[in-house]
């Protein structure tokens, strides 16, 4: 998971991603996740690609915040989560074609957990982003 932090504004705001998820049968939104092989990749360079991929967004340091297992009951995929401050530039998505479709948006920080209240970000994932997110703001 790929938390990038604009601190440019009083209030902070990150980036995250909208997209059609075929098991729930609708549209909703994400911070910006993808597989890797942990045995080919590194958590950081996997989420700084996944984070330019899906927004734009390219940041120099990430910090590494933690990792959770996604569903303990249906898989062993863990999910590590990295944030960053320092944002370079901002570019066009570098969407691949399975990602037809995904938009992205910057938002408050605060709007997070109104998104997740209202169902708008209703995926344990984005709930879990979210506390590494307020814990890591906490730090800066």
């Amino acid at each position: 998971m790929a938390i990038a932090i604009d601190n440019s504004q009083p209030e902070p705001s990150t980036f995250i991603v909208n997209q059609y998820r075929h098991p729930i049968n609708q549209n909703i939104w994400q911070f910006p996740i993808g597989g890797f092989n942990p045995d080919e990749a590194d958590p950081i360079d996997a989420a700084k690609g996944e984070l330019l991929e899906e927004t734009g967004v390219k940041v120099g340091n990430f910090d590494y915040l933690g990792s959770f297992f996604a569903d303990p009951g249906f898989t062993n995929q863990k999910v590590h989560v990295c944030a960053s401050k320092d944002i370079l530039e901002i570019t066009d998505q570098q969407l691949e074609d399975v990602e037809v479709g995904l938009t992205f948006k910057k938002v408050p920080v605060s709007t997070v957990s109104q998104m997740i209240t209202s169902g708008e970000m209703g995926d344990a994932w984005g709930m879990a982003g979210h506390y590494y997110l307020s814990s890591y703001l906490k730090t800066i």
